[in-house]
């Protein structure tokens, strides 16, 4: 093995990065593919990240930022083992470019939203303390009433007084453009770097379509083990727990 072409998918905002660095992402990765290797090579390593990059058509604060700490974070060169590895990064600007014309590249936009509702989230009933002064009785009533405050004359509605900013579309878009590299037999390796099992079932669908020889990872900071991990591996993908 001379050359070696391989992806990898980083939904940014699923991943501790006070706790973990890019390099430590690339490097645990491919240090098995390092290892198995009896010769020499270079691996050709594309770096795509996927996050709130638009907020309408215009460039969110979250990409200017993440801009900056890829500039500063991720090497265009390292080396482990037998193998040098040579990297671009790029924004997942585009669903699956790959087999496609640029002409016929489906731009993505509009990954920002502002949710003016109130979160869905629920107090349990186990939830007590012994402290006299505590506020969670107060709290649970507040929480049906969606208001803005616990104030029983206050006019204001929660949503009047807080946005909630989300992203939209990301998962989906990593999903489909993991199925098409994995279908384009362009990469001998690819990874995802992500916590959100929410992309666990397209990782079991990329397998499927790659060459029987191909790699397939899902990287994992901190997501505990998931229900389909067993047919992820019995499939073929490498579970990969990254370590500070």
């Amino acid at each position: 093995m001379n050359n070696h072409r391989a992806l990898i998918l980083i939904d940014h905002s699923n991943i501790p990065w006070d706790t973990i660095s890019v390099t430590d992402i690339l490097r645990q990765w491919t240090r098995p593919m390092a290892s198995d290797s009896a010769t020499r090579f270079v691996m050709f390593l594309v770096v795509r990240a996927y996050g709130g990059w638009f907020d309408g058509d215009l460039t969110s604060s979250d990409r200017f930022a993440a801009a900056t700490f890829y500039q500063d974070t991720c090497p265009a060169l390292f080396e482990t083992g037998k193998m040098t590895a040579s990297v671009r990064f790029e924004f997942a600007d585009t669903l699956s470019p790959w087999g496609v014309t640029v002409a016929s590249r489906l731009a993505i936009t509009h990954t920002v939203a502002s949710r003016r509702a109130p979160g869905r989230y629920l107090l349990t009933k186990a939830a007590t303390c012994t402290n006299a002064k505590c506020q969670l009785k107060l709290l649970r009533k507040w929480s049906r009433s969606k208001r803005a405050c616990q104030e029983p004359t206050c006019k204001m509605d929660f949503a009047d007084c807080v946005v909630r900013p989300e992203q939209k579309q990301v998962d989906v878009h990593m999903a489909l453009d993991l199925v098409a590299a994995a279908g384009s037999g362009l990469f001998q390796s690819i990874a995802v770097a992500s916590d959100d099992a929410d992309l666990l079932p397209a990782l079991a669908v990329a397998r499927t379509r790659q060459q029987p020889d191909a790699d397939l990872a899902l990287l994992r900071i901190a997501a505990p083990i998931s229900y389909l991990d067993g047919r992820l591996t019995s499939l073929g993908v490498r579970l990969v727990r990254i370590r500070p």
